[in-house]
């Protein structure tokens, strides 16, 4: 049977419910601190009696706050729940459009942007690469049209920009993607079968989708 840590650490509290406000009116000063084991230049682990943790924890006025805590927080998860829904309902109900070219000439202008993208990596970083031309390999001339297309002949890059930095924006960013390759693959059916492919790749189904 393992002993009973006789401090508890800022970690440890957290385990038990306490959040930082609570700590601050409850707790502090620490019992003692201790340098930290991870990293030399960071704040001193502060410490705390369990003993004394345990005699705040049942007395009413912790009870009482710490109730008060756990219905703000509350309060704030079911407000940041509905803020994400309401941010993926937006991005269902964005309009979704795709310019509508003749597919060698986006596929041409796709080699073009592919390999001035890389001949800037190559003179920043020295990057080696192989350039794309119409000889290359059909399936990566398919991922790297898709991704023209995605990044010009629609507002895809746009969209994100409405839905930065807003709750829910992980599952906003991820309908926006779903609806964009499934117009894409609607507007250009000889790509439809990669726009599946990148798909999948985004859910960690298959392959990695290539970036642009």
């Amino acid at each position: 049977m393992s002993q009973r840590p006789s401090l508890l650490t800022s970690t440890q509290l957290k385990e038990r419910g306490w959040t930082p406000t609570l700590v601050k009116k409850f707790l502090d000063p620490p019992d003692a601190t201790k340098p930290n084991p991870h990293y030399k230049s960071a704040s001193p682990m502060r410490l705390y009696a369990l003993a004394r943790v345990e005699a705040v924890e049942v007395a009413d006025a912790f009870q009482q706050a710490y109730a008060k805590a756990a219905a703000r927080s509350l309060v704030g998860k079911t407000v940041a729940a509905r803020n994400a829904a309401e941010l993926v309902a937006q991005a269902e109900q964005m309009h979704i459009r795709v310019q509508l070219q003749a597919l060698g000439k986006v596929q041409d202008q796709a080699i073009d942007a592919y390999n001035d993208f890389h001949e800037e990596l190559l003179f920043e970083r020295g990057h080696e690469y192989e350039p794309a031309s119409v000889m290359s390999d059909p399936i990566f001339l398919d991922r790297i049209t898709v991704n023209y297309i995605r990044h010009e002949l629609t507002e895809y890059d746009e969209s994100l920009e409405e839905v930065a930095g807003k709750i829910g924006v992980s599952l906003a960013v991820a309908t926006i993607r779903r609806r964009v390759y499934t117009e894409i693959a609607a507007v250009y059916p000889d790509l439809a079968q990669e726009c599946e492919r990148q798909v999948l790749a985004r859910l960690g189904l298959g392959e990695k989708a290539g970036e642009l």
